[in-house]
């Protein structure tokens, strides 16, 4: 873009979420969403050209929005889309996430399996004619809104607590065992000057004193 002086940059589609409205709805949305997350945005009138880089680069696994289609067709939204659960600041990025989530209801736990499209704020998910639960535990960090870097550090703290009680009790079970192993080593050395022969012994004395 620079290099044709177009002065509007390439933005992933995590940039445009302001905040969930809803922060309940965060691990659900996010891990549904997974690596769209991260799909390349820009201005419906440089696609062709953003669509060229792409050819052009080495990396196939970009995702780029068809900025240009999505221009012409506003995708439907139900009146309460899990879409509604986010606020967007940008046209072209809102009919981006209301293409993955304008369709799917937003509603309690026990309503998910009442409709084809349905998604509750604990990750149940009716979808495909199926119900299943979306992998929340599966998303490493979080990038829609502001809070995210506060929840990602908030995360990684808590993370960090688990990793060291964890360390200690492995700690604890290693000086356990050290313990067991300097005992029976203590035990195993009061064997050391045990004749386990003394019945053969005796047993071959006596013969050599009564030949005697």
């Amino acid at each position: 873009f620079r290099k044709h002086d177009i002065d509007t940059p390439a933005r992933l589609a995590c940039a445009f979420v302001v905040e969930p409205a809803d922060e309940a709805w965060r691990e659900a949305i996010e891990a549904f969403l997974g690596v769209h997350r991260y799909a390349v945005i820009v201005p419906p009138q440089h696609f062709d050209l953003a669509n060229q880089v792409l050819d052009r680069s080495s990396h196939k696994y970009v995702e780029l929005v068809n900025t240009m289609r999505l221009a012409k067709k506003a995708p439907a939204c139900v009146p309460d889309a899990v879409v509604n659960k986010l606020t967007i600041k940008n046209e072209i990025a809102k009919r981006y996430f209301d293409f993955w989530l304008g369709r799917i209801h937003a509603v309690d736990i026990t309503e998910v399996p009442k409709h084809d499209n349905a998604m509750s704020k604990e990750g149940k998910l009716s979808r495909n004619m199926a119900v299943t639960y979306i992998r929340t535990r599966n998303i490493k960090t979080f990038c829609l809104g502001q809070e995210a870097i506060a929840l990602n550090k908030q995360r990684a703290q808590e993370q960090l607590k688990e990793l060291e009680l964890r360390e200690a009790q492995i700690m604890g079970e290693q000086a356990q065992q050290r313990g067991q192993i300097v005992g029976l080593e203590a035990y195993l050395g009061c064997f050391g000057e045990y004749n386990y022969n003394a019945d053969l012994d005796y047993d071959r004395n006596q013969k050599e004193i009564n030949i005697t």
